[in-house]
């Protein structure tokens, strides 16, 4: 289900017990990869929260021919796998001097904060504020979306295009 920013402290009320995963990304060109890291998100807790990186923020991070498909679409994606209980497109910038991903930390207050690299590991004592544990999850699938367009850009220079 999506949800807006505004309604993910919501969100944990209304799941006062249940253990509440909060994990990001760009999920560009979904592929098993991201439905298998899904997948083992889901296993950490009851309730799954997806935050999906929005363009601005995509084209910063992944260069100026990123994203793929357009945030919306990709949000709602997201939102229709089974594993995922709510989905929402992550702020674009900075707001009260906080990081995208620490704004939702501080309105969603998730039990777990799950990242795919430890250099999150470095701000443990935001985290312990708001009651949350980071856990660094291993890649599990090679499978990538920069793989996956640069097997497309090789296949087609291969194979030309007519129309």
């Amino acid at each position: 289900m999506r949800v807006a920013i505004k309604d993910l402290a919501k969100v944990r009320i209304d799941h006062g017990n249940k253990k509440v995963v909060f994990l990001a990304g760009t999920f560009d060109l979904l592929h098993v990869g991201h439905l298998t890291y899904l997948e083992e998100a889901a296993k950490f807790g009851d309730i799954l929260v997806v935050g999906v990186n929005s363009d601005a923020r995509t084209r910063r991070v992944k260069g100026s021919d990123r994203p793929i498909i357009k945030q919306s679409e990709r949000v709602r994606l997201v939102s229709e796998l089974k594993v995922v209980t709510y989905s929402f497109i992550m702020p674009s910038r900075e707001s009260q001097g906080l990081r995208p991903t620490f704004q939702i930390i501080k309105r969603l207050r998730p039990d777990i904060f799950l990242v795919l690299s430890d250099s999150w590991l470095n701000s443990q004592s935001f985290y312990k504020k708001y009651n949350t544990e980071t856990i660094v999850l291993k890649r599990i699938d090679k499978t990538s979306t920069s793989r996956i367009i640069k097997k497309i850009k090789l296949s087609s220079k291969e194979t030309p295009v007519t129309d």
